[in-house]
């Protein structure tokens, strides 16, 4: 699925950027952000938007206005979309006319690696390496939050933890060790 290997390649991004990230998180505001990357106090949501019109219908939520207007109490200090290369035209022109505010990220995944590397002598285990850069910055968001709120990271934070245990009972519980 295409928006999973954008959030995987996200998560990469932000982990060779110093940052801690996790996806699916609740934003202090009631709604689920795809990816939210923090370092200290700085705190970065991304949107992964799979098509022009998922952009379009998303961009329009009452809760990107009152973002773009920094209405919000708890905010984050940037925001970014990413789409897949081939809508990064299209959809630059959109960020720019609707919300200058917003940044513009761009999933390539025809610069994605996936290899296998096998570990161990006896029984080799396989141990799959992503490499390869299939994410790049096309358009900077510009600071919207000076102090974000707390209760954002630790939320993130949550998320990671559920995320790690959820992982850990299917390979565990679920046969998959």
């Amino acid at each position: 699925m295409l928006s999973d290997k954008i959030k995987t390649s996200l998560l990469r991004y932000w982990r060779s950027k110093n940052y801690w990230a996790s996806f699916e998180v609740h934003s202090p505001y009631g709604d689920i952000e795809d990816i939210v990357a923090f370092k200290e106090t700085h705190i970065v949501v991304v949107e992964i938007k799979i098509s022009l019109s998922d952009l379009k219908r998303d961009i329009k939520k009452k809760k990107h206005k009152k973002i773009a207007k920094r209405s919000y109490r708890y905010m984050a200090n940037h925001y970014y979309f990413c789409v897949p290369k081939e809508l990064e035209e299209k959809a630059l022109k959109y960020i720019e006319k609707k919300h200058p505010l917003f940044g513009l990220m761009i999933y390539d995944g025809d610069k994605a690696k996936v290899e296998t590397i096998y570990f161990g002598k006896r029984n080799p285990k396989p141990y799959i390496q992503m490499g390869g850069k299939p994410i790049s910055v096309t358009r900077r968001a510009k600071k919207i939050a000076k102090n974000p709120q707390k209760s954002f990271i630790k939320s993130a934070m949550n998320s990671m933890c559920n995320q790690l245990t959820r992982l850990m009972e299917k390979k565990f519980y679920m046969g998959e060790s």
